[in-house]
């Protein structure tokens, strides 16, 4: 009797020690860095749900020095997005979220625009060609070479902020224009 007394105790007691309070969450993996306009965006795969405090306590600590916070928003249940100062693009850093540590290196920013060329085959309106996507700040008619899938060659095209008035045709707004 002593024995089974003993064993449902150490039993009792495994199983107690296996149960328990639900742990914070935790971040598994940094799945993407990515510096688009709004700025630097790291998604992390996670475990578990994240409390306010938890959200706010990421960080950036660049390889110069500088820190950063982190903004973070858990977007699924294994999904957590967050963002930063657009200072860091371009450089090494420690990205600290969900009790981790992840070295990342921040691209450039990078800037997409719509290309437009006339469209194809009746030239009676701008038609979109694909997007040029560059790290550079655009200007007012700053000319690329580009590959126009529908005229099947390359042609030059002169980027406009306010887009092309061009003969009544619907002006599509900024982006890179054949001229």
């Amino acid at each position: 009797m002593k024995k089974l007394l003993i064993a449902s105790f150490l039993l009792i007691s495994l199983l107690a020690s296996t149960t328990g309070v639900a742990s914070a969450g935790s971040a598994l993996e940094l799945i993407e860095v990515m510096n688009h306009g709004g700025g630097p965006t790291f998604i992390f795969r996670v475990v578990g749900e994240f409390s306010r405090s938890e959200l706010d306590a990421g960080f950036v600590s660049v390889n110069n020095g500088d820190d950063y916070p982190l903004y973070c928003a858990q977007v699924g249940a294994d999904m957590v997005v967050c963002h930063t100062s657009k200072k860091v693009g371009g450089q090494d850093m420690v990205v600290g979220f969900g009790g981790a540590r992840f070295w990342v290196s921040v691209p450039e920013q990078v800037i997409c625009s719509p290309v437009y060329d006339y469209s194809y085959p009746d030239a009676d309106s701008w038609q979109l060609q694909g997007n040029y996507c560059t790290a550079d700040v655009e200007e007012d008619s700053q000319v690329i070479s580009y590959y126009s899938p529908y005229w099947g060659s390359y042609y030059n095209y002169y980027y406009y902020p306010s887009g092309v008035e061009n003969g009544g045709w619907e002006n599509p707004g900024s982006g890179y224009y054949y001229q």
